[in-house]
């Protein structure tokens, strides 16, 4: 009698039955975690007691709110040399928000924002790195960085065209950016565009290259 049975054979399959051999995927890391916004730590009223200046720095300052909320008015306000004590008060209340600033040139100015969005840190540094003048101003954007604004302006569709092949997120946001500033420019009212960059996977050349554009 002819034997019809079919030999059955065990052949793995599936993941982790083959070798990989030195073919091992490295993935990219995404991003993880968000920054959230957290209230600013408020001192013990003895504590304010003993910091007058700082106070009436920031009765100063709550002036300056009310202002800009009445009539869309900026304005900014020089800082004198305070006591420590004030200082670190001051530090405390105002924090540091999300945005920062860094204008160049031969008097440098880092700008910070607050934690208190419209109410920025300015400090002006000499050419040996020594803070010349700190100042604070509520406003939208401090007006020295509309100042600025233009005055480096580029060709960024003939950037973009130019950058290197194997990026990954930086080209879609400088055109999403190019086609923004067409749209401001045809109308100045519009409101403010965000691209929220926490939540896109750049690669260290995907930085730089955002950086340097």
């Amino acid at each position: 009698m002819r034997d019809n049975s079919i030999n059955i054979v065990n052949v793995p399959i599936g993941p982790g039955s083959q070798s990989e051999g030195d073919m091992v995927l490295d993935y990219m890391k995404m991003p993880s975690e968000m920054n959230t916004y957290d209230m600013p730590s408020f001192p013990e009223e003895s504590e304010l007691e003993r910091c007058p200046q700082a106070m009436s720095i920031l009765a100063d300052i709550q002036l300056m709110l009310g202002q800009i909320n009445e009539n869309g008015q900026s304005s900014i306000m020089t800082l004198t040399e305070l006591p420590e004590a004030d200082l670190n008060l001051l530090n405390q209340i105002l924090g540091e928000g999300e945005v920062s600033v860094l204008i160049d040139g031969d008097k440098p100015v880092r700008i910070q924002e607050t934690v208190m969005a419209g109410i920025w840190r300015l400090r002006t540094f000499d050419e040996q790195g020594n803070v010349t003048a700190e100042a604070i101003e509520v406003a939208e954007i401090p007006e020295c960085v509309k100042d600025q604004a233009f005055a480096t302006k580029v060709d960024l569709p003939a950037r973009i065209a130019s950058l290197p092949e194997g990026l990954l997120n930086a080209p879609s946001v400088l055109i999403e950016i190019a086609d923004t500033s067409v749209d401001y420019q045809r109308d100045p009212g519009m409101a403010s565009h965000v691209i929220n960059l926490s939540l896109l996977p750049f690669s260290p050349e995907d930085h730089y290259s955002l950086t340097e554009t």
